[in-house]
């Protein structure tokens, strides 16, 4: 009888298409598995037909426990594996599923998951998610790229460009100016193509940056769900933006993509066999992360557009806002107006 398992990826937009990108790598391997895959309700049509695995929707916690102790009639699963996930609601669904074997990223709960991976460094961002499942096959290599074939299918010809400017955090976002120069950037790269800038209007600074004087053939597209996302990028040639969920969206459906870094590693988000993806970084910041939190100014990634834009202006030293914790602080003018290219197989052209 083939093992049931019950996957559980409770996080983030960027962090569960990837860690489902190593469920995907660990279903194609095991095809004997009858797998059940909990993901939340708002990502679960991203992932649909990317992998033989029944999906189990959820959007309040009170649901995903619902939903698993209806599951477990009849039949209880052989095997709960968290690839993602935290909180008392994770105790409560190893308590309700029933499974023998349980499996959590990490030992703080041992009461509840008695199996967990071993520490390590988290060198790529699939490894917490990758861990677990080597717990279940040994030999499973780690996935290098992220695919969505549902979404792929959706895609058309078109030349329009999708830049995303914004994430969920401030000290990755661009502002008004950088995002300006990289859309006057891109106007002259690809002359002619629709430039959209996607903005949610959520986003801190969102009105700021639709409100500036942008250039011709730019589009803003203010969207609040990511159907509204897909629909853009469907017929699009490319994608530009900040280190953002909406990013791994644009690569699972095979944008090529160009990813803007300030204080995020880019070795660790970007997935090394990611085809046509390009990440952009200042020099000095090598391949660190910042760990300054607070930082609402992120200098680095708006000379970092600056210095792809060829701004003379890139130059220059540090701004005021700019945290006194923040590593360019320590490094010479001209370390700072030097930019890392590095492009994965099949560069964008």
């Amino acid at each position: 009888m083939a093992r049931r398992i019950l996957f559980l990826i409770r996080g983030k937009l960027g962090d569960s298409l990837v860690f489902f990108a190593a469920l995907q790598r660990f279903l194609q391997r095991n095809p004997d598995v009858e797998a059940t895959l909990a993901i939340r309700k708002d990502y679960a049509f991203l992932v649909q037909g990317g992998a033989p695995v029944r999906l189990m929707p959820f959007g309040s916690r009170a649901e995903l426990l619902a939903r698993i102790l209806a599951a477990r009639v009849g039949r209880r699963f052989d095997v709960f594996a968290v690839l993602w996930g935290f909180g008392p609601v994770v105790e409560n669904a190893a308590r309700l599923c029933g499974a023998p074997r349980r499996l959590y990223i990490d030992g703080r709960r041992p009461a509840f998951f008695p199996e967990w991976p071993d520490p390590a460094e988290d060198i790529q961002i699939v490894d917490p998610a990758w861990r677990v499942l080597r717990l279940l096959d040994p030999g499973l290599p780690r996935p290098d790229f992220l695919s969505l074939p549902a979404l792929a299918a959706r895609r058309s010809p078109g030349d329009a460009i999708c830049v995303v400017p914004f994430a969920d955090e401030p000290r990755k976002c661009l502002d008004a100016e950088s995002c300006r120069a990289l859309l006057r950037h891109l106007a002259a790269r690809h002359p002619g193509a629709e430039l959209r800038l996607m903005v949610n209007p959520r986003d801190r600074g969102a009105a700021a940056v639709a409100a500036a004087d942008l250039p011709a053939h730019t589009r803003v597209v203010r969207f609040t769900s990511l159907e509204e996302v897909v629909a853009a990028y469907a017929d699009a040639a490319g994608w530009y933006g900040v280190d953002t969920g909406l990013y791994h969206m644009a690569a699972g459906m095979g944008l090529p993509a160009t990813v803007l870094f300030g204080p995020t590693r880019p070795l660790k988000i970007v997935m090394p066999g990611q085809p046509e993806t390009v990440w952009l970084r200042v020099a000095a910041l090598g391949d660190t992360d910042c760990m300054e939190k607070s930082c609402a100014h992120p200098h680095c990634i708006h000379r970092a557009a600056a210095l792809l834009a060829g701004l003379p202006e890139a130059g220059g030293g540090l701004p005021e806002a700019v945290p006194p914790a923040c590593p360019l602080r320590a490094c010479e003018p001209d370390v700072l107006d030097r930019l890392i290219r590095h492009e994965n197989p099949r560069p964008q052209a």
